[in-house]
């Protein structure tokens, strides 16, 4: 079934929906970073929209068929019910998004050691000076 939703959505609705096993038409025809991107990086929800702004390249980031070109409402048309009657192709994006996630978490983790391992460094060499200085 579809549900039409015209109006603005609280956060908690927006989780709601993300949280679904749904598709999400994101109808921006412009975007600025709002954010609203990083809610599909979890849950089983598939997001299709306009490659507008920061949206575009988000939206492809996910899985190209995410993605429809400015406008062509036609297309979106076809990708709406491609998406919705292939549940491998939807898995095949929720798939991508888990690794997308995974991905962030692990680049997250590795600057996040790095930054640790260049203050330890620093904290060894800043000790061997004083030991230095001491002897």
């Amino acid at each position: 079934s579809v549900r039409l939703v015209a109006r603005y959505l609280a956060e908690e609705e927006v989780d709601w929906l993300v949280a679904r096993d749904c598709l999400l038409l994101l109808p921006y025809t412009s975007a600025t970073q709002s954010g609203v991107m990083e809610r599909f990086t979890e849950g089983p929800s598939v997001p299709l929209g306009f490659a507008v702004g920061g949206l575009g390249e988000q939206l492809r980031s996910l899985h190209p068929a995410c993605v429809v070109e400015p406008g062509d409402y036609g297309e979106l048309i076809d990708r709406l019910a491609s998406l919705s009657a292939d549940a491998e192709a939807r898995r095949a994006v929720v798939a991508a998004k888990v690794r997308r996630r995974r991905d962030l978490q692990q680049r997250f983790l590795d600057a996040l050691s790095e930054a640790l391992s260049s203050v330890r460094g620093e904290a060894l060499s800043e000790t061997a000076t004083q030991d230095l200085v001491r002897s």
